[in-house]
């Protein structure tokens, strides 16, 4: 047990994040200022801009909520993790969303997260902190911006002044009570640009700050599982998930590029085609999930699946 003040542990803790490879900290309380942020996903949800991702309907109330996911919650710690890498997402047949060009990034969040975790427990003895990486029902951008990480851009997505969007963002819930960072101004890095907007190609930023899943490249490449895709959804030579939007804000460019080894882009993606995936009339279907899951089963890819992949490019191909 260390002898810190409130301050003095959370400068530490911070301090212990970046060490890890954590680029931004915040910590704000597990209530938000109102409940704007609350309201506005309970429309999303109610306007079925979720599409068939069923989870993102279930425990609303929780996503407000932290003290139902930690008991006695005091402090929510903000974290964020730059994930750009130095190659675009374009490869020679098709296109990769980056945050999917290097490992998985809950594999690679999550151990961080539970040193981060047992350090607290250690400084603290008798309290109770728990890591969080997009699993659990927690509103995580509006946390994020509460503990002044970024501000939310037109294309739903937080945006930091140095790292852009390219930011995973994680939570630690404590019952440690730790000072709070000051948010941001309102002010958004979006006024007088729709960049986003118009780059999107298939119009799923349906206004400033509005996703509709149901539209979004990502949903159709990596969520919805059916053997073909809908006509009227245009690849665009997507094959796993979308960086249009991002491409194109001007915030995300010229910035730094992760200093996280296991996010750096894989070089066998360079070759990634049905091809080199396997051939399922010269092997079996287990034998071809099998060789997937050896080569790229450390990745997000895994989310989608060999078929849907395979869907994917095929799909691209023809385009």
């Amino acid at each position: 047990m260390t002898d810190y003040s409130p301050r003095q542990l959370s400068n530490a803790l911070q301090e212990q994040a970046f060490a890890a490879g954590f680029d931004l900290f915040g910590v704000t309380t597990p209530q938000l200022a109102d409940g704007k942020h609350l309201a506005a996903y309970r429309k999303w949800i109610d306007q079925g801009c979720y599409a068939s991702m069923d989870y993102l309907a279930q425990r609303c109330e929780e996503r407000e909520s932290p003290e139902r996911i930690v008991p006695n919650v005091q402090s929510v710690v903000m974290l964020g993790m730059n994930y750009n890498t130095s190659s675009r997402d374009n490869l020679s047949n098709g296109r990769i969303a980056r945050f999917a060009l290097g490992a998985d990034y809950h594999r690679v969040i999550r151990p961080r997260l539970r040193e981060l975790c047992q350090w607290l427990k250690k400084q603290v003895p008798g309290s109770h902190s728990r890591g969080v990486v997009d699993t659990a029902p927690l509103l995580e951008k509006a946390y994020a911006a509460a503990a002044g990480l970024g501000t939310f851009g037109k294309n739903s997505t937080l945006i930091n002044e140095k790292f852009g969007s390219w930011i995973f963002l994680a939570a630690i819930l404590t019952t440690i009570e730790l000072p709070q960072t000051e948010p941001l101004s309102e002010a958004s890095f979006c006024e007088g640009c729709d960049a986003c907007l118009k780059a999107c190609p298939t119009g799923a930023l349906v206004a400033p700050y509005q996703l509709d899943a149901r539209r979004c490249l990502s949903y159709w490449t990596i969520e919805y599982q059916s053997e073909q895709l809908p006509e009227e959804v245009p690849l665009q030579q997507s094959i796993f998930g979308c960086d249009a939007c991002l491409d194109a804000c001007p915030r995300n460019q010229n910035c730094p590029t992760t200093r996280v080894q296991e996010l750096q882009r894989r070089e066998e993606l360079d070759q990634f085609d049905s091809k080199s995936l396997g051939n399922p009339s010269e092997v079996s279907n287990e034998e071809l999930e099998q060789q997937f899951k050896h080569q790229f089963g450390d990745t997000s890819l895994v989310r989608a699946g060999l078929r849907v992949l395979l869907r994917n490019l095929e799909t691209a191909r023809v385009e």
